[in-house]
């Protein structure tokens, strides 16, 4: 009997021990929580109190004359991406801040050449734009008779299997309103029915050039 009340009081000993540990060993970590919540907050208040439109604006001129400078753009991985990226990276040193970089790989694409003709009945030049990530076609182009889907009551079309008949659309080119699903939907829905392209027409007068987008 005496052993085992030993063995207790031992085991509660020892638990009354490294109960502190626990606990001191909790201390640091909940006061870092607390400082960097602090300093955040801190941080918050500060880049308020400084920042305003006009420093803002300053910086997108910046930008805009980095542009100009390197073909009118700075997309990712040409010239004025990297500029652009320097000019941030020096300003972010400036007020204090550790920067690195990271290189990594994506999916580019460019346009070399676009070009929509009609050949008859009347021949004429439209302007057309690529939407992003649009194939390429054959060298040459392709020439093709049209061939439209009907439009929906509700305005829409091209968006359902439905809205194009069987064999109609076959090696043509398909002429599709825009609305009602993405610019991918029609396309995807183009293809399967046998088109061997498809051409996109806004849906408003948006006073503006040719239509652009994303697949």
């Amino acid at each position: 009997m005496s052993a085992s009340v030993r063995r207790s009081v031992a085991a509660l000993a020892a638990t009354a021990l490294v109960a502190p540990l626990l606990l001191a060993s909790a201390s640091p970590a909940s006061a870092h929580k607390d400082r960097a919540g602090q300093d955040a907050a801190a941080l918050s208040k500060a880049l308020v109190r400084d920042a305003s439109a006009k420093d803002a604006r300053k910086h997108l001129v910046a930008l805009q004359a980095i542009a100009r400078a390197t073909g009118g753009h700075r997309v990712a991985g040409s010239p004025g991406h990297e500029i652009s990226a320097a000019y941030v990276q020096t300003l972010l040193k400036a007020a204090g801040y550790r920067v690195s970089s990271q290189k990594f790989d994506f999916i580019y694409t460019e346009t070399l050449a676009e070009k929509l003709s009609a050949v008859s009945p009347t021949p004429f030049d439209a302007e057309i734009k690529a939407l992003t990530y649009t194939r390429s076609t054959p060298v040459g182009g392709i020439t093709a008779e049209l061939a439209a889907p009907p439009v929906d009551a509700d305005g829409t079309t091209g968006c359902e299997p439905g809205d194009y008949a069987a064999g109609a659309f076959t090696g043509k080119i398909a002429l599709i309103k825009r609305g009602g699903c993405t610019f991918d939907a029609k396309q995807e829905q183009a293809a399967a029915a046998g088109a061997a392209g498809a051409i996109i027409y806004n849906n408003i007068d948006a006073g503006y050039g040719p239509l652009s987008g994303t697949l």
